[in-house]
């Protein structure tokens, strides 16, 4: 399973599909992000109207995501879509999970670093 570099996944899909059971530990991997998502998610105790806004946007890129990527894969003349969307989709969420995660760590230093700042000054 790749984690991180997909050169040698990219050039081995290129020549022959995976098998079902090589694209089988993707797919629990997605499902089970999606599903913490969703678990976490539930327990934001109040929504904005910014939430939802949010939120619909995430779907909206989503879906022109998911048609942009099937266009580039040949359209109805491509083949093994759902594989590679699923295998190669994997790999760039997790880079995109690790990318948020040192930015909003970095933020929430800094956020802190200038409120007990403030705090020191009053």
């Amino acid at each position: 399973m790749y984690f991180w570099r997909i050169e040698k996944l990219k050039t081995s899909m290129a020549t022959a599909p995976l098998t079902d059971r090589e694209v089988l530990p993707y797919l629990i991997a997605t499902v089970i992000l999606m599903a913490a998502v969703l678990g976490v998610a539930q327990h934001v105790p109040v929504t904005s109207v910014w939430d939802d806004i949010s939120s619909i946007f995430g779907m909206v890129i989503a879906v022109i995501g998911t048609i942009y990527i099937y266009n580039r894969n040949n359209g109805e003349a491509g083949q093994h879509f759902l594989q590679r969307y699923i295998v190669i989709g994997w790999v760039v969420s997790l880079r995109w999970l690790v990318a948020f995660m040192v930015i909003f760590t970095i933020l929430y230093i800094i956020l802190e670093y200038y409120d007990t700042s403030a705090e020191n000054i009053a």
